[in-house]
């Protein structure tokens, strides 16, 4: 009888624990697949500000050579062009 008992109790142990790692497993495995799928939607998020902010850029550097040629365009007509 003592046998059976402490077997009973090692069973139930034994499922007790199957049923908390099996738990803990089902939810590590649903965030990991949510956190995956936010990286990927953030990648693209971050993907999509670095094009704009590219174009931001060649479109600054652009508007610095045209007021570069067109402060030469002063200087060489003879106009001041107030210092800031």
């Amino acid at each position: 009888m003592k046998k059976l008992m402490t077997d009973l109790i090692a069973a139930i142990g034994a499922v007790a624990a199957a049923l908390v790692t099996g738990t803990f497993a089902l939810i590590a495995s649903t965030m990991r697949r949510e956190n995956n799928e936010a990286h990927a939607e953030n990648t693209v998020l971050l993907r999509s500000i670095d094009e704009r902010t590219q174009r931001l850029d060649d479109r600054t550097d652009g508007l610095v050579v045209w007021s570069a040629r067109h402060a030469d365009w002063h200087a060489n007509k003879g106009d001041e062009i107030p210092q800031p």
